[in-house]
């Protein structure tokens, strides 16, 4: 379905189908923190998650991966999920920028690693993810035109160089690079779309550009990429930066935002629903003592295990004596609540695709959009 710019589908996949617009969510050494696999599993919707190349790297993933002949989704007990490979990841910004024109550097725990096509195209070998994000040099938002403009020209070579290495065992997303400057931008998406990719990341947001920025840059971009394509975005996550990509045509998401909040004692409450006539704030802080005694679910009619079986005065007493259930409990709750505001959106799509707003009204999704920033004015 279509409504403007704004699409729904369906991304196919070897180990299942991702629901577009959608998230892949961010994981510690293949695992996202806080939940087991069998309580992530019973979360709907959370069957994407993207995986860091550092963190394969130090784990000696490598290394067992060639040992035993087992891929990522065998060594990380992930046959149900959704497998993405980046280099960038979502929970810190660790990309140290290009060594040279031929190899980029990237960092982990255990210090800064020196990465070349040779040694990507192994690792997709290996890891045999369901897609991987090529090597991109992605420089913050405030650098030069110039500086900008030889970031696009070195991330077309990295991706010449990986196609040049064969066959990957895996679809490749090529990178959309050139900070914010938009005839930058479009110049790597021409560049981009002439190469045979399964899809787009579109790079180097949530570096400190603009909401304006992004506006200006979006339509430009999505003009130049093929439409039967996916468009992956990294860096984004708030759910108004969220509805802003999803109006401007992007498909899939990489985002540590339900883990951000979760580590910092929020409960996320916004409305995910554009005639919700609901009072609550954008977010609660769960560790205020004005939840001491309240016997209510975290957001009422929730569906997630923590709001079906625990209240915010249970919640907020865990987390402020530091048991690790607390964090368990608020993290599922907020994952849930995240990936929900996905599924929200798909809907306001498909509304709006089937029945198109009067002259003057606003769409669905331009409802939802204005009740979540709403609630983002009241206090927490």
């Amino acid at each position: 379905a279509r409504a403007g710019l704004a699409r729904t589908g369906t991304l196919h996949t070897p180990h299942g189908d991702l629901a577009t617009p959608g998230c892949l969510m961010a994981t510690m050494r293949g695992i996202v923190p806080h939940l087991a696999k069998d309580v992530l599993s019973r979360i709907p919707y959370a069957n994407g998650l993207e995986i860091y190349f550092a963190e394969m790297l130090e784990s000696e993933g490598f290394a067992l991966l060639e040992r035993f002949g087992v891929s990522a989704h065998t060594h990380l007990n992930a046959t149900q999920n959704i497998l993405c490979l980046s280099l960038r990841n979502a929970m810190v910004y660790n990309l140290d920028g290009p060594a040279n024109d031929n190899r980029i550097t990237v960092s982990g725990e255990g210090g800064k690693h020196p990465v070349n096509a040779e040694l990507f195209a192994r690792a997709c070998r290996l890891l045999q993810p369901d897609f991987a994000c090529a090597m991109a040099d992605e420089p913050v938002s405030t650098c030069s035109r110039k500086r900008a403009g030889k970031a696009v020209t070195t991330t077309g070579k990295y991706l010449d160089a990986i196609l040049a290495q064969g066959d990957l065992k895996c679809p490749l997303f090529g990178v959309v690079a050139g900070g914010s400057s938009p005839e930058e931008r479009v110049r790597s998406a021409e560049l981009t779309a002439t190469r045979p990719v399964a899809g787009f990341l579109l790079g180097g947001f949530g570096l400190g550009e603009t909401p304006q920025e992004r506006d200006c840059i979006f339509p430009l971009v999505m003009a130049k990429l093929p439409a039967e394509k996916p468009r992956m975005i990294a860096g984004l996550g708030t759910p108004v930066e969220v509805m802003q990509a999803v109006a401007n045509g992007v498909d899939v998401f990489s985002s540590a935002y339900p883990l951000i909040e979760s580590e910092a004692g929020n409960a996320l409450v916004f409305p995910l629903s554009p005639s919700s006539q609901e009072s609550d704030p954008f977010k609660l802080n769960m560790r205020s003592g004005r939840w001491e005694l309240e016997q209510v679910p975290l957001v009422a009619g929730c569906g997630c295990y923590t709001c079906q079986r625990h209240t915010r005065a249970y919640v907020r007493h865990l987390l402020n004596t530091h048991e690790m259930t607390g964090d368990i409990l608020l993290m599922i709750h907020n994952a849930y609540h995240y990936l929900q505001f996905f599924a929200a959106i798909r809907e306001c799509i498909s509304a709006d695709a089937s029945h198109p707003p009067a002259d003057g009204a606003h769409s669905q999704f331009e409802q939802l959009r204005q009740r979540i920033v709403a609630s983002m004015l009241l206090p927490l």
